[in-house]
């Protein structure tokens, strides 16, 4: 069985958030910013819902017959691969790894839900994730309280994760810098996958 370890890192979905705002006169970045006002305002955070968040890049480590091969699926510079071509590329690596294990990091309340709703709004048919892992359930204490990704990846002498969230991502985005972005979601499998091979 191949083993893939999974990272998305996402941006404001400003198309949606226009029309269930109903935001008319301003910029893309006007637009985020609003959202994430109006989510600070609503729950104290900025971490918008997930049917607001838009997929960007999605990092995939896959581990077969002991050996490892690294995906990444993102924008390019000319922003002439889209969200639904992300997503295309993600459901065409699951399928050519033929029914995998996926490894994640809070996957269940983050990148799955994220990718069904993705999914949905291009009319594309997500792979089973039955044998699906989330790892930090492993570590989860009695609250459901878990170390974050980065805080494990210090705790393990593993080269620090960079704190990515999504107003960071977007800043980075804004600032056409894709790679960055990448660089953050190849950081994490990498991690996911040094977790899972010491459990």
């Amino acid at each position: 069985m191949s083993i893939i370890s999974l990272a998305i890192k996402t941006i404001p979905d400003i198309e949606t958030g226009r029309r269930l705002h109903q935001i008319k006169n301003l910029s893309d970045a006007g637009v985020a910013k609003a959202m994430f006002h109006l989510q600070q305002q609503c729950s104290g955070s900025e971490n918008l819902p997930l049917y607001l968040q838009r997929i960007v890049s999605i990092a995939l480590l896959v581990e077969t017959k002991g050996k490892t091969v690294l995906h990444q699926l993102s924008l390019d510079s000319r922003g002439n691969a889209d969200e639904k071509h992300i997503l295309q590329g993600y459901i065409q690596s699951i399928a050519e790894a033929n029914n995998p294990k996926l490894l994640s990091w809070q996957g269940l309340s983050y990148e799955l839900p994220v990718l069904r709703y993705r999914a949905l709004k291009h009319g594309l048919s997500l792979p089973n994730s039955e044998a699906h892992q989330d790892l930090s359930q492993l570590f989860a204490d009695q609250s459901n309280t878990v170390a974050s990704l980065s805080n494990l990846a210090c705790l393990l002498n593993l080269d620090v994760l960079s704190s990515f969230d999504m107003p960071q991502t977007w800043q980075a985005y804004l600032a056409g810098e894709q790679d960055r972005i990448d660089q953050a979601a190849q950081a994490e499998v990498k991690v996911l996958h040094e977790i899972y091979q010491r459990i």
